[in-house]
C-alpha cells in the first residue's frame, strides 16, 4: 500500500479479507493505518474479464483461479448474508448484514495504479478506475467465524427513542477530521444512552459509516439489534460559498442534531 510500484506485476501472497461491495470490491485494509482517502486495492479473480485496455497488459501475466475445494469453501461463506435488517429495513452495505467473518490467504499478481494518461479517466483498475488491482490466483487456508448477525427467519419488534444534541463546533481541514469529529459525536451519542460497550465498538469500525455526505450517519451494532441515526440540519449542510457573505460571528452556534436509537428485540421462536 504505502509502496505499490516496488510491486507492480509481482506476485504476491498475503492473509486477510475481501470486501463484496457493490461498486467497491477492494481488499478490506482498514487495519493498515491509511488516510480516508487513499488508493485501494480491488480484486479480481483470475480468468475473470477485465477491461480491453487493461486485458492486453494483465491476461499474459496471470492464471485462472484454482476453483478448488478452499475456493468453495470461500466463496460459498463469503457471500452468505441477511436479505435485511430486523427492522425490515434494507441493509447498508453488505457487509453489515454478513453472516460470516471469512479470512484466508490469497495469492495473486499485483498490478501497481498507473497514471492517466496510461488506463484511461480514472488512471488505475476498478470503479471509474479507483485503484490498484490484485488479481487472485489461488485461496487457501481458510478460516470462517459465524458473526452476531441474526437469522433471517427471526422476528423482531423494534422501538426508537430521539431527541437533539449540540454538535461541538470544531475547524474541519480534511475528510479524516470530519470522519473523526463524527465518529466522536456519535460515540458520546451512544454513552449517554448507556451504551458504553457499542461506543468503543465504534471506535473501530469502518470511517465508511462516519463520513456523513449524505446527510446523515447510520451505525448499526455487530448484531444489528441497535441502531443509531444522526441527521445534520439543512442549515448545516449549505455550503458555506452559497451563503451570502457576512462577519462570522465570534461565538458560532453549534448545530442541532436530531439523534434516534431503535432497539430490536427478538419475539417468537
Amino acid at each position: 500500500m504505502k509502496n505499490p510500484g516496488l510491486f507492480d506485476e509481482q506476485l504476491v501472497r498475503f492473509r486477510g479479507q475481501l470486501a463484496f461491495e457493490f461498486e467497491g470490491d477492494t481488499v478490506d485494509d482498514a487495519d493498515c493505518s491509511m488516510p480516508f482517502s487513499h488508493t485501494s486495492i480491488w480484486w479480481s479473480y483470475g480468468g475473470d474479464p477485465l477491461p480491453a485496455r487493461q486485458n492486453k497488459k494483465i491476461t499474459p501475466l496471470v492464471l485462472p483461479i484454482l476453483r478448488d475445494t478452499s475456493f468453495q469453501t470461500f466463496d460459498e461463506h463469503a457471500r452468505l448474508r441477511r436479505t435485511m435488517l430486523p427492522d425490515r429495513q434494507p441493509c447498508s452495505f453488505r457487509k453489515e448484514c454478513d453472516y460470516y467473518d471469512v479470512a484466508a490467504i490469497f495469492t495473486g499478481r499485483f498490478f501497481a495504479r498507473g497514471h492517466q494518461r496510461q488506463l484511461g479517466p480514472g488512471g488505475g483498475y476498478g470503479h471509474m478506475g479507483c485503484c490498484h488491482l490484485f488479481v487472485i490466483e489461488q485461496i487457501s487456508d481458510v478460516a470462517v467465524q459465524r458473526t452476531p448477525v441474526p437469522s433471517d427467519g427471526q422476528v423482531f419488534s423494534c422501538t426508537t427513542t430521539e431527541w437533539q444534541s449540540e454538535y461541538p463546533v470544531s475547524k474541519v481541514s480534511s475528510i479524516d477530521d470530519r470522519v473523526d469529529h463524527n465518529r466522536q459525536f456519535l460515540m458520546d451519542q451512544a454513552r449517554s444512552q448507556g451504551d458504553g460497550l457499542l461506543a468503543d465498538i465504534m471506535r473501530g469500525s469502518s470511517a465508511w459509516q462516519f463520513v456523513g455526505l449524505t446527510g446523515s450517519l447510520v451505525w448499526h451494532s455487530p448484531d444489528l439489534l441497535t441502531t443509531y441515526t444522526v441527521t445534520f440540519p439543512r442549515t448545516y449542510l449549505t455550503l458555506k460559498k452559497n451563503r451570502p457573505k457576512q462577519t462570522e460571528p465570534s461565538s458560532p452556534v453549534p448545530p442541532l442534531m436530531t439523534v434516534s436509537r431503535e432497539r430490536c428485540e427478538a419475539i417468537g421462536n
